[in-house]
């Protein structure tokens, strides 16, 4: 048994019918790389039972410590079955990618039940028509809480899953024979373990108090000796405003290697910086259509990795996050991106002054009982919609997988990401890929972006104006002046 850390313990407590803490993982693979050309639903039943022993929260499920006076645990799940996680759906004719991506928002919007292991599998079977993608396709969509995942332990939990050639043969056995489940723990041995933490939490309440209080000094001695921009100010917009539990949900495909050309026309800017101008083109855009483009940029929050090393399958989260003004306020895309570059050299050092542990600290200062109390307050926190906005969206990188992965002997094509959402933030931006392939997935409310498939638009033509710009017609590459 495991106990979990603030930071998953925050997920936890901002989990809400509305607005439910899962991260998820929309997959498209090509069976014909199967040996029979056919996948069965029965052979991935296998294929996933075989990998349970690979990531440990497969088993595991939420143990809540009576009147949340302490934090959660994860546990063996004494009743743990595995065809109740996985799922076998099919979409109708014509089977395209605007049907696939209305079931995914209807699958994705559906909260997790916190009584059993924290996860779900969806096989989505009759992808005939989806632009690029061969006919017979079929897609997983994948749900985790975010307890157990962040962006970075989610993409080694998809190692976990796959194989890198089209073997079928199972992964070696666990060496200590597999799990033997026991019970779950009592009431009463959950506050037998309590007892000391309630006893220990005004010091760790100290502690945390004065690790962001030196976090803080940090950042004010570096400002004045270094002249770094302070964390930008976000506007409020249509974005900004308490969620339904609807999702909607929508992508775009791009060549990593046209990236890479977009950023030589600013040679010190990193491939984020360009994906981070393209979102930032497309809320522009979005805006301008519905006559609510603030006079001041939107602003996203970036979620930061910081695990010290990226071996192995880590489960649960180690996240910090940095502000960045997106440029909507910014005509000129070259402008844009280089705004966003400056922008987000500041930022990265704001965020390691702080520290690594800030989201950690923020939560250990007050007791289990008193943080969830705080964020379960008034039917999941409604009152941050009606506040001055900390950010307009969330724009999350996780880097794509560099390699070929197989499931149950089918290829993997296109891989797209899904995230969650609050209240006061409707709009979510992740990026990731798979070898030189890169996406854009949006996730959205969906009484604040009624539209996916148009805001999607927006996005693949913010992307093409960067193009544009990048070679004239000799093929020459087009440089911004510093």
């Amino acid at each position: 048994m495991k106990r979990i850390s603030n930071t998953d313990a925050s997920f936890y407590y901002a989990d809400t019918g509305r607005t439910p803490s899962v991260v998820g993982g929309l997959l498209i693979y090509d069976q014909s790389t199967h040996g029979r050309k056919k996948v069965r639903f029965k052979e991935i039943l296998e294929w996933i039972e075989d990998r349970l022993h690979l990531w440990a929260p497969f088993r595991q499920r939420l143990v809540k410590v009576p009147f949340d006076l302490g934090l959660p645990y994860l546990a063996e799940d004494p009743n743990f079955d595995v065809e109740f996680h996985v799922h076998h759906l099919s979409l109708p004719k014509p089977g395209d990618w605007r049907q696939l991506c209305i079931l995914a928002s209807r699958l994705y919007s559906r909260p997790l039940d916190l009584n059993r292991p924290l996860w779900e599998i969806n096989v989505i079977e009759g992808l005939d028509k989806v632009e690029g993608l061969p006919k017979g396709s079929f897609a997983l969509l994948i749900k985790l809480h975010h307890i157990v995942a962040d962006g970075a332990s989610a993409v080694s939990l998809l190692t976990a899953m796959h194989a890198m050639t089209d073997s079928l043969a199972p992964p070696p056995p666990p060496a200590d024979g597999g799990v033997k489940s026991s019970a779950l723990p009592t009431d009463s041995s959950l506050l037998m373990r309590t007892v000391p933490d309630l006893m220990r939490q005004p010091l760790k309440s100290a502690k945390s108090a004065v690790s962001l209080i030196k976090g803080e000094l940090k950042v004010g001695k570096s400002r004045r000796e270094s002249n770094i921009a302070s964390a930008p100010n976000a506007p409020q917009t249509i974005f900004n405003k308490e969620v339904s539990p609807y999702r909607v949900f929508d992508a775009c495909d791009f060549q990593l290697e046209d990236f890479k050309r977009i950023k030589r026309l600013l040679p010190v800017a990193s491939v984020n910086d360009v994906a981070l101008a393209v979102c930032g083109g497309a809320m522009r855009r979005y805006l301008i259509s519905r006559n609510a483009l603030p006079n001041q940029s939107v602003v996203a929050m970036c979620p930061i990795n910081v695990r010290q090393t990226s071996g192995g399958v880590e489960s649960g989260n180690q996240i910090s996050d940095m502000s960045v003004a997106l440029g909507s306020d910014i005509e000129d895309p070259l402008q844009r991106l280089q705004a966003i570059k400056m922008r987000t050299d500041d930022a990265k050092q704001l965020a390691a002054l702080r520290g690594d542990d800030m989201l950690e600290h923020t939560v250990g200062l007050f007791s289990p009982a008193v943080a969830s109390w705080f964020f379960r307050s008034a039917e999941g926190m409604k009152w941050i919609s009606k506040v001055k906005p900390v950010c307009n969206t969330f724009v999350s990188n996780v880097p794509g997988v560099p390699f070929d992965l197989y499931f149950c002997g089918a290829q993997m094509q296109r891989s797209y990401a899904m995230a969650p959402l609050g209240d006061g933030m409707g709009i979510f931006h992740a990026i990731t890929g798979i070898k030189e392939n890169m996406s854009i997935s949006v996730t959205a409310c969906r009484d604040m972006v009624p539209d996916p498939a148009f805001y999607a638009e927006c996005v693949r033509e913010s992307f093409e104006e960067y193009l544009a710009l990048c070679a004239d017609e000799d093929g020459s590459v087009v440089y911004l002046e510093k």
